[in-house]
C-alpha cells in the first residue's frame, strides 16, 4: 500500500506548517479539510489564501473553503470553470459568522463573504497567473527530492515515513530561504548539488 505526503508550507517566509502522511487512497477532500482548513480555517479571523494544484479539485474544497475565511486557488478541471465560479456564487454564507447582533457587524460580515467567493473565483480561473508562487512550492519539493533523498525512501511504515519526509522537507524549506536570502538561482544550486544526494 503506498503513502502520500501533504504539505502546507508558507509562502510569506518559504517555513513548513505542516506535513502529513496520508494512504494513497485517501479522499482529497479530507486531506484538505486536516491540512488546510483545521490550520488556517477562521470564523472571523484574517482570510487566507491557498495555492493547490489540480489533484485538490472538488466542489466542496472550494465552498467550504471560502465558508471559512480562506480562498482557495485550485487548478480546476478543464471544461469545469464554469461549474466552479457557479459553486462558489451559490455557497452559502457561513451562519457561525454573525453571533453578533450588530446589523453593521452583520453587514460588514456579509460583505467580506462576498468579496472571499469573488476572490476565489476569479484567482481559480487565473490560476496560471500564479506560476510564479507554484515554481517556488516545485523547488522544495525537487530540492527535498533531489538533494535530500526523499524521492528515493523506502519505507514501509507510516511512521517512520512522516519522520524521514518532514526533515527532508524542513530542511529544503531553510534550504530554499537560503537561496532566496542570498538571490542564488535555485536550478543552478540544486545542479551542483543534486549528486550528493542522500545527505542523511
Amino acid at each position: 500500500m503506498g503513502f502520500q505526503a501533504s504539505l502546507l508550507i508558507n509562502l510569506s517566509n518559504f517555513s513548513l506548517q505542516k506535513l502529513e502522511i496520508y494512504p494513497i487512497t485517501k479522499a482529497k477532500k479530507d486531506i484538505w479539510n486536516e491540512m488546510v482548513l483545521s490550520v488556517l480555517g477562521t470564523k472571523q479571523g484574517n482570510k487566507k489564501s491557498v495555492i493547490a494544484d489540480g489533484g485538490f479539485f472538488a466542489y466542496d474544497n472550494y465552498t467550504r473553503s471560502a465558508r471559512q475565511r480562506t480562498v482557495p486557488i485550485i487548478n480546476p478541471r478543464s471544461g469545469l470553470e464554469e461549474k466552479v465560479k457557479e459553486k462558489l456564487e451559490e455557497a452559502s454564507v457561513n451562519i457561525e459568522w454573525f453571533d453578533s447582533q450588530n446589523s453593521k457587524d452583520f453587514k460588514t460580515l456579509l460583505e467580506e463573504f462576498e468579496e472571499i467567493v469573488g476572490e476565489a473565483v476569479e484567482k481559480s480561473l487565473n490560476y496560471d497567473d500564479f506560476k510564479v508562487e507554484r515554481s517556488k512550492i516545485e523547488h522544495i519539493f525537487k530540492i527535498a527530492n533531489e538533494i535530500f533523498g526523499m524521492k528515493d525512501l523506502h519505507i514501509y511504515s507510516k511512521r517512520t515515513a512522516l519522520w524521514r519526509a518532514y526533515a527532508a522537507v524542513y530542511v529544503s524549506t531553510l534550504f530554499y530561504q537560503f537561496l532566496e536570502r542570498n538571490e542564488i538561482n535555485p536550478h543552478r544550486a540544486m545542479g551542483l548539488l543534486s549528486h550528493k544526494k542522500d545527505a542523511w
